[in-house]
């Protein structure tokens, strides 16, 4: 294992600690209702934990597959991991914040604050994999090369279209949860920009399927 291998595998033990630590503070944000019916007539604070969780599980995944198939330690690499780390420690922290002001007259501007920093974790790991994808592409198979762009495509697209529609929302006084459909309408539009780009068809052309 030369230097490069040798950090690389730092580096991901190092993330791996820090969503392992995120996801312990997510446990340790829930906060205790004056009465236990509470928890029963008014479950938000079970449906953001979920989702929260359901997120920082997600991104362990798709984190762990860049650094198998594109990750190098060049300096633009690295501080993106770093940047995707200190966001996912925020996202967990907005939780805090959410399930704080939620039943609040603040609750809007909380929940704001929570998809905002679902949107940066997002867009700033799908930059990561954009950027390592790209810098490998000569080396890709042609499958790789797919599912690399279309889950950059995806997680970037996402991450810009929630951040735009927190903004309408905001200036147009709506709900900001509605900024929410914004993910899978981009989503697919990526898988279908990806589809027509890398056509399963072509897949045997000079590239393994």
């Amino acid at each position: 294992m030369n230097e490069a291998e040798r950090f690389t595998h730092r580096l991901e033990s190092f993330s791996d600690i820090v969503l392992a630590f995120a996801l312990g503070q997510m446990s340790l944000s829930l906060t205790f209702p004056q009465h236990v019916a509470m928890l029963y007539r008014d479950p938000t604070w079970l449906l953001a934990f979920l989702v929260t969780f359901t997120i920082v599980t997600a991104l362990w995944y798709r984190h762990h597959r860049i650094f198998d198939q594109y990750f190098e330690p060049v300096p633009l690499q690295v501080g993106l991991n770093f940047v995707v780390l200190a966001l996912v420690l925020l996202l967990t922290y907005m939780l805090q914040v959410y399930l704080h002001f939620s039943a609040s007259a603040h609750a809007a501007l909380a929940v704001t604050g929570y998809l905002g920093a679902f949107a940066a974790t997002w867009l700033a790991l799908g930059a990561l994999e954009g950027v390592a994808v790209r810098r490998r592409w000569a080396t890709l198979a042609y499958e790789q090369r797919r599912r690399g762009t279309l889950d950059a495509l995806r997680n970037i697209g996402s991450g810009l279209a929630l951040l735009i529609g927190l903004a309408i929302t905001t200036a147009t006084g709506a709900v900001p949860y509605l900024a929410v459909w914004a993910v899978p309408i981009v989503a697919l539009a990526a898988r279908v920009a990806v589809a027509r780009r890398f056509p399963k068809h072509a897949a045997g052309d000079g590239y393994p399927g």
